[in-house]
């Protein structure tokens, strides 16, 4: 999905993958803890960050835009917690509250995994748009308007006529549109030193 909604955005983008997904051939350094109980733990969300970190520095990037579906949307949240240079958090279909999901479809907890509660809410300059289809039974409306109160500046939209995986490479371009309008004019009333 994820490069589904990267091929319908014209702008400069790259996938990060978490480490041990995607990877073929498999490093010998991954283990199960990285795609099971810690997909979202402090080791896989530092490697992303160091990652991004390496990749901003490269492409002398000014400002990043971070942009995760499903699980991706809370590793997303949880990198623009640690970072001064995302100017905004955009996720679809995200399990923000692994917890609360877990425990909705009886799968094991993550008892590896960071949790959004506890780290503090993200900066006000920091645009934050949660989307999330009005039939998705995998991560329904409700769960996400529960997990983005912990961000006081988040805004939830529930989009018509999508579930978890249909539909959202069709509704992208108009979504995309509307959120770099909203950066847009999010930057222009953010002075220059950011305060």
């Amino acid at each position: 999905m994820a490069l589904e909604l990267m091929d319908r955005d014209p702008g400069p983008r790259l996938l990060l993958h978490r480490p041990c997904y995607g990877r073929h051939p498999p490093d010998p350094a991954c283990h199960p803890g990285l795609w099971t109980g810690g997909r979202y733990g402090e080791s896989v969300v530092d490697a992303m960050d160091q990652a991004l970190d390496r990749l901003v520095a490269e492409r002398e990037i000014d400002g990043v835009v971070l942009v995760g579906y499903s699980g991706g949307g809370l590793l997303a949240r949880l990198l623009a917690a640690r970072r001064e240079d995302v100017r905004a958090l955009v996720t679809i279909a995200a399990n923000l509250d692994h917890a609360a999901w877990t425990r909705r479809h009886g799968y094991l907890p993550l008892e590896g995994s960071l949790h959004l509660a506890d780290g503090p809410p993200l900066d006000a300059r920091v645009l934050q748009w949660h989307l999330v289809g009005a039939r998705d039974p995998v991560v329904p409306p409700a769960m996400v308007r529960q997990a983005a109160r912990h961000d006081p500046h988040a805004r939830v939209e529930v989009v018509d006529g999508v579930d978890h995986r249909c539909c959202w490479v069709e509704a992208w371009p108009g979504l995309l549109e509307r959120l770099q309008e909203q950066l847009g004019e999010a930057l222009e009333t953010t002075p220059p030193d950011g305060h």
